[in-house]
């Protein structure tokens, strides 16, 4: 769209729109699949799969309460 626009036809009269996508509001799997990424979905592939703390993939299986966890903050 950015280079000659998108050609339109209607009611017999041809019509260019010019134009460029500003923002898509979407989730991470959403937007890897509209950038074209085939990334797995799901967190099974990451190193630290908690969201809301630290614990490691290989910590997951061994804590048994969170109270031991580190908590995640926005500096970390």
């Amino acid at each position: 769209m950015t280079y000659g626009g998108l050609h339109i036809e209607a009611n017999c009269t041809q019509y260019t729109v010019d134009g460029a996508v500003v923002m898509t509001p979407a989730d991470t799997p959403a937007a890897n699949s509209l950038g074209g990424y085939r990334f797995k979905e799901g967190v099974g592939f990451a190193y630290k799969k908690c969201r809301a703390c630290l614990v490691s993939n290989e910590e997951i299986g061994k804590v048994l309460s969170d109270y031991k966890l580190s908590i995640r903050t926005r500096g970390i």
